[in-house]
C-alpha cells in the first residue's frame, strides 16, 4: 500500500539546524509558506513527514522519517523542533492553533510507534484550516494594487476682465 497523508499543517518558515554555523537556516523555500503533512505507509507500519513549498510544491523542504525514538520539542507556542539522523528541523507555525493539531497528531505517532499498539493518529480537530485534502490548495497571489489615478487636467487659465 502507498503512502497517505493523515495530517499536515502550514509553517511561515520550515528550518534546519546547520551544527557548522550553529544556526538555524532556511531551507529551499527561503521564508516563504511549506505545507508540512505526516504521510503512514501502513503495510510497514513506517511514518514521514514532507514539507513543500506551498507556492512551488517541487521544492522539499524537508523528508524525515519518523522513528519511536524521535523527540519532538516545543521551544515556543507556535515554534517547534525535532531532530532525524540528519537534520534538526524547526517549524514557524502559522498560528497556535495549527501548532497545536501538528503536534499532538506528531506526539500521537511518535507514541503508537514506541508502544506499538497505540490508535492510529486522527486527524486534528482543530482548527478548521486543518481539514480537507493532505495538500490544501495553494491560495491564488493577490492581484497587484491599480496605479495610481493621472493627475487631473490642469485648468485653463481664466480670461482677463474687459
Amino acid at each position: 500500500m502507498a503512502e497517505k497523508a493523515i495530517f499536515y499543517a502550514r509553517a511561515v518558515v520550515v528550518f534546519h539546524y546547520d551544527p557548522g554555523t550553529k544556526n538555524w537556516a532556511p531551507t529551499v523555500v527561503g521564508n516563504d509558506y511549506s505545507t508540512v503533512t505526516m504521510y503512514e505507509n501502513s503495510a510497514s507500519g513506517t511514518y514521514r513527514v514532507i514539507g513543500r513549498g506551498a507556492r512551488d510544491q517541487s521544492k522539499i523542504s524537508i523528508n524525515s522519517n519518523i522513528t519511536k525514538d524521535t523527540n519532538y520539542a516545543k521551544a515556543t507556542e507556535s515554534f517547534h523542533q525535532w531532530s532525524d539522523p540528519r537534520h534538526t528541523y524547526g517549524l514557524n507555525f502559522v498560528n497556535a492553533d495549527e501548532a497545536k493539531s501538528f503536534s499532538d497528531g506528531f506526539l500521537a505517532v511518535v507514541e503508537r510507534l514506541r508502544t506499538g499498539n497505540a490508535p492510529a493518529p486522527a486527524a486534528p480537530s482543530p482548527p478548521t484550516t486543518l481539514r480537507g485534502p493532505a495538500t490544501p490548495p495553494v491560495a491564488p497571489r493577490a492581484a497587484a494594487p491599480a496605479p495610481p489615478a493621472p493627475p487631473p487636467a490642469p485648468k485653463a487659465p481664466a480670461a482677463p476682465p474687459a
